[in-house]
């Protein structure tokens, strides 16, 4: 360090001049904002600025006319986000008319529906063009400008989306005359509340083992479409319970429908059981937790909206219904007093006040993967299924009682095959 600073004294008045000067002019540069030349402020083809563009099949999608913009010009300093839902949706993506912003300074951002960046814009885009798809329902763009020099914006004049409507339910309710129908739900993303991770494996599962026995199988779940084999609609609440009473105005005596549903379940609190800490009940009012629960809408499918529906099936049409839901052993008591119960039969997971679990080691729901793996090993009747997984003791053992899996049989007299 010495021998430094003594060399720094040999430095001519000259050298030490223009080493101030030098300094002075570096000084000065801090307070002046280069400009970018006009070759930076680009014009870019459609083509390349939205790369990402992803084709889809467009008798699926709507395309509609929306405005949303900035100030022109807009302000310095802004910082701003547009958030643009179209409920039901399943993917939504926008379509700019043109962006100037200023090159290399500002920036626009186009975020999907979880906050991950799917675009990063700067410069003029006289094109416009479309962005990339956002699963789910929601698309977002935000402005961020810096403290010198504006320019015109942007300007958003469509979206388009696919599984939203003006009722905000969309369901595919058309059926074949196979005389083998099955609806099959699983959500792993929800809208609001936590998420779960093998729901919409329980579904692929669930859809390959009933196409492979002849079943026509519609497919209900969360908004990442391409996690499932086959999709007819989001599984909200609305468009589930379109899915079945839909079916049972197809169905006619001696048919064979399957439901199957996987996601989150709840329970009211019916007498204090929730805090009783007490045994296994199924007294108790349930519900499953549809795509949309808690979320604005009701959400939630209620073990007596289930027993209603069911009514709507023609007398003699076998149903079985499989709910890897928490709680779920609590549709039993009114699916069994139903008018249809002779023809029923429900497998839950639980108890009404027991739990279902997401297993790692499977990757499926516990109990879809246990009736899977028995009919895997010789079974042939749901019945059998049921009876393999606890006889032989393979699901065993719970973590207490009330996590039992349960089955309610509205006619133990005839087995049913799926």
């Amino acid at each position: 360090m010495s021998e430094l600073r003594n060399k720094s004294k040999l430095l001519s008045k000259k050298r030490a001049a223009l080493v101030l000067f030098v300094v002075l002019m570096i000084g000065s540069m801090v307070f002046v904002k280069a400009q970018p030349i006009t070759a930076h402020e680009r014009t870019v083809t459609r083509d390349e600025v939205f790369s990402n563009f992803k084709s889809v099949d467009t008798a699926r999608s709507t395309v509609e006319d929306k405005v949303i913009e900035s100030d022109h010009p807009y302000a310095n300093n802004y910082d701003h986000t547009w958030t643009i839902t179209k409920d039901g949706a399943t993917k939504i993506r926008v379509h700019f008319s043109y962006i100037e912003v200023e090159y290399s300074y500002d920036y626009l951002y186009v975020y999907d529906y979880q906050g991950t960046t799917l675009h990063k814009l700067t410069g003029t885009y006289s094109s416009g063009g479309w962005t990339d798809w956002s699963n789910g329902d929601t698309i977002k763009v935000r402005l961020i400008t810096d403290y010198s020099v504006t320019k015109w914006g942007f300007k958003i004049d469509k979206i388009e989306y696919e599984g939203g409507s003006s009722s905000d339910s969309s369901t595919n309710t058309t059926w074949g005359n196979g005389g083998k129908y099955a609806i099959v739900i699983g959500i792993s993303d929800y809208r609001s509340i936590s998420d779960l991770n093998y729901a919409d494996d329980d579904a692929k599962d669930w859809y390959n083992f009933l196409k492979d026995k002849g079943f026509e199988v519609h497919v209900y779940g969360d908004p990442h479409t391409d996690n499932y084999p086959r999709y007819d609609g989001l599984a909200t609440e609305a468009n589930v319970r379109a899915a079945i009473q839909g079916l049972a105005e197809h169905a006619k005596a001696g048919d064979i429908v399957v439901i199957t549903s996987s996601g989150h379940g709840g329970a009211d609190e019916t007498n204090g059981w929730y805090y009783s800490g007490g045994g296994a009940t199924n007294d108790v009012t349930s519900f499953l937790c549809m795509y949309d629960s808690a979320s604005g809408t009701n959400g939630n499918y209620y073990d007596s909206e289930m027993a209603s529906d069911l009514n709507r099936f023609a007398s003699g049409v076998k149903i079985t219904i499989v709910l890897d839901h928490c709680h779920s052993g609590g549709f039993g008591p009114d699916l069994m007093n139903s008018d249809n119960a002779q023809y029923i039969l429900l497998l839950t997971t639980a108890t009404g006040n027991g739990y279902g679990y997401d297993e790692s080691d499977y990757q499926n729901g516990k109990f879809t993967y246990w009736l899977l793996q028995a009919f895997s090993n010789g079974q042939t009747t749901w019945e059998g299924a049921f009876n393999w997984i606890l006889v032989k003791g393979r699901y065993l053992p719970v973590q207490n009682e009330a996590d039992m899996p349960q089955m309610f049989d509205g006619n133990t007299t005839v087995n049913y095959s799926p």
